[in-house]
């Protein structure tokens, strides 16, 4: 019976993929910016380090643009089991005077895994922890 039923796992996987990767991708973007009571300092290192603490790989700096690009991913098995596919790119800047931080997001996925509900709320919590950081 257990045989029985790894096969059928390994048959009805695949499927479950390529039923995922047949959903629509949607794209959602949108770009907000927080002011703060006083200039930031070392905006590149405390940006790329809340970013991780948050679940994000830092892909990208720019020490003289003074951004940092985050990403967060899925792929590989999630990809080839169900078919999921999502792709999360924050770039967060600070502004001349280094009082205001830009940060524009793109979120791109099926399976409702780009809705502009998720996308807000996983830039909203950027945006706390940044600002408590900068306090």
């Amino acid at each position: 019976m257990r045989q029985i039923i790894a096969c059928l796992t390994l048959l009805l996987l695949p499927a479950c993929g390529v039923v995922g990767m047949a959903t629509p991708v949607r794209t959602y973007t949108t770009n907000s910016t927080i002011t703060l009571s006083k200039p930031a300092q070392n905006f590149i290192d405390i940006t790329s380090e809340v970013g991780t603490s948050l679940g994000y790989k830092v892909s990208g700096v720019d020490p003289e643009k003074q951004s940092v690009t985050l990403d967060d991913n899925v792929g590989g098995v999630a990809t080839m089991l169900i078919g999921k596919v999502v792709e999360r790119r924050i770039v967060v800047t600070l502004q001349p005077g280094g009082r205001a931080i830009r940060f524009d997001i793109m979120v791109a996925g099926n399976m409702s895994s780009a809705s502009q509900e998720k996308a807000e709320a996983r830039l909203d919590t950027l945006k706390r922890a940044l600002a408590e950081r900068f306090r």
